[in-house]
């Protein structure tokens, strides 16, 4: 049965990797590993993923700097169906999966691809700013399957509380968390997403939780000439775990696309105004 690795990358996005039998994978920081998580403290050749003669799925951590499991040092063990492995620092969620929910994964993929292409279609044809948020909420709601989702568009002062698009649940105390959340993805002009690989009971006490009452949100900017004038933000409070590399992938076209529109408008408004002298 093929073996699914979720890695939490620096900036809250996870890699997803499909691993097959009758191969040894070796995971590292080198660029020749077949999986590279660019940390420091993961070591260049880490560990190794493989099967043996019966088929099963082995771990061997190979490091300096160490693999543990629920906090214990892992040297050589064999993998369960399920359990999250740490390779230094960072989290990694190890389960089996069979070939039908590979397809069903890659389906969703696709699926997903053709819907950016219908709102990439949709939001060509927007005439305002109102419509540009509508559209840009329904395409995160709809197509990526946030629970909550806005294109926030800022004054030149970059004041959070009074951007264009603000929605009403934006008002409440718990929200404050992803304003945070905001800011960062704006003052650093990068995406920034926040999730956690495992689903248990304990997952109430970690730290995205307690601070933002969430279990993952997604936030991109929205850039225009180098300045980033707004965010595209969607998040989950209960279905959902973390977003992918893919589906930020999928939400920076999209913002892509909200720039051009954008920057249309504001040559359009540039053009009237000529015409107007």
């Amino acid at each position: 049965m093929p073996l699914q690795l979720s890695v939490a990358r620096h900036d809250g996005v996870i890699a997803e990797h499909v691993l097959f039998e009758g191969y040894q994978y070796q995971i590292g920081r080198a660029a020749q590993s077949d999986i590279v998580i660019p940390h420091p403290q993961v070591s260049r050749r880490h560990a190794l993923i493989g099967t043996d003669a019966s088929n099963h799925w082995y771990f061997e951590d190979a490091s300096s700097t160490g693999s543990s499991h629920n906090g214990q040092a892992v040297g050589r063990s064999a993998l369960g169906a399920s359990q999250v492995l740490h390779f230094g620092p960072v989290p990694c969620l190890v389960k089996t999966c069979d070939t039908r929910q590979i397809t069903i994964k890659d389906s969703q993929l696709m699926w997903r691809k053709q819907q950016l292409r219908r709102y990439q279609q949709q939001l060509s044809r927007c005439h305002n700013s109102t419509a540009l948020i509508a559209t840009a909420r329904e395409s995160l709601i709809q197509g990526l399957g946030c629970e909550r989702a806005s294109l926030l568009l800022y004054n030149q002062d970059s004041h959070l509380e009074s951007a264009l698009g603000d929605e009403p649940w934006m008002q409440t105390p718990q929200f404050s968390g992803s304003r945070s959340i905001i800011r960062q993805a704006m003052a650093q002009k990068a995406p920034i997403a926040i999730g956690d690989l495992r689903n248990d009971d304990d997952y109430a006490d970690r730290e995205s939780i307690i601070r933002f009452g969430l279990r993952a949100a997604i936030c991109v900017p929205i850039m225009v000439e180098e300045n980033a004038i707004g965010v595209l933000y969607g998040d989950n409070a209960s279905s959902r775990q973390y977003f992918t590399e893919s589906e930020l992938a999928l939400t920076s076209a999209l913002a892509s696309q909200i720039t051009s529109r954008l920057l249309f408008h504001s040559i359009e408004h540039k053009l009237e105004l000529i015409q107007s002298l």
